[in-house]
């Protein structure tokens, strides 16, 4: 289906009265300097209303989850001072007090050295939040939806982590984003595969996030197996 902005980039369904433009990435993970001397910078996406709003909590948590790791990073760190303010004006109350409980110094499968401390997360909804900008940037760059049942796998990489050795496949790829101190990212079809997809997705210029994807039109048993 051609991009004509008519269509839901994450139903594809025809957009009517309840149309919304999606950003990619999401809004919320720009500090609000930032959104005030870049807003034109964006890059948005048409959805429904709905579809749109579906995602709002999981962004939220992705954003108060991760920052707090990657603190050295001076986009994060002004995004994660503006949580920390809401918090303090007693807003976003219940989603901190979440982040801040996911932080252990006992962890039952393995003993902790002194003075360090465990951070765990929800994966499934950091997941679904980079699955989300995958198919945006996908939309953004060929036009076409991504249907959300297409086989993917997501993988991250903290900094100073290795990455894989496929992510050399990018390395001849231009980086993309616009204001890259918060997001930019790579990407690579390769159509001897099946139309295999790579995208390396770029967070504040600590976080790698890597996902392999099967193509907008696959018809494999994995990519069907939700239609049954």
């Amino acid at each position: 289906m051609a991009n004509s902005g008519k269509i839901c980039y994450l139903c594809g369904g025809v957009l009517g009265k309840d149309r919304s433009r999606d950003h990619v990435p999401p809004k919320q993970f720009f500090a609000t300097q930032i959104r005030k001397t870049s807003s034109q910078q964006f890059d948005t996406v048409p959805c429904h209303a709905k579809c749109n709003l579906a995602y709002k909590d999981d962004e939220g948590y992705l954003v108060a989850a991760l920052l707090p790791s990657i603190m050295d990073s001076p986009a994060a760190f002004s995004r994660l001072n503006e949580l920390f303010k809401s918090y303090r004006e007693n807003k976003n109350t219940g989603l901190l007090r979440r982040v801040l409980g996911e932080w252990d110094r006992n962890l039952p499968e393995m003993e902790l050295p002194p003075g360090i401390v465990a951070k765990r997360f929800d994966g499934d909804r950091v997941r679904r939040v980079i699955w989300k900008i995958v198919r945006g940037l996908h939309y953004l760059e060929l036009g076409r939806v991504l249907p959300e049942r297409v086989a993917c796998h997501i993988d991250h990489r903290w900094p100073g982590a290795p990455l894989p050795e496929q992510h050399i496949y990018l390395g001849v790829e231009p980086s993309r984003g616009k204001i890259v101190e918060v997001f930019a990212y790579r990407f690579r079809i390769f159509p001897e595969v099946g139309s295999m997809q790579y995208w390396a997705l770029y967070l504040w210029e600590r976080l790698v996030f890597l996902v392999a994807c099967h193509a907008h039109d696959c018809s494999c048993k994995e990519c069907l197996a939700d239609d049954d």
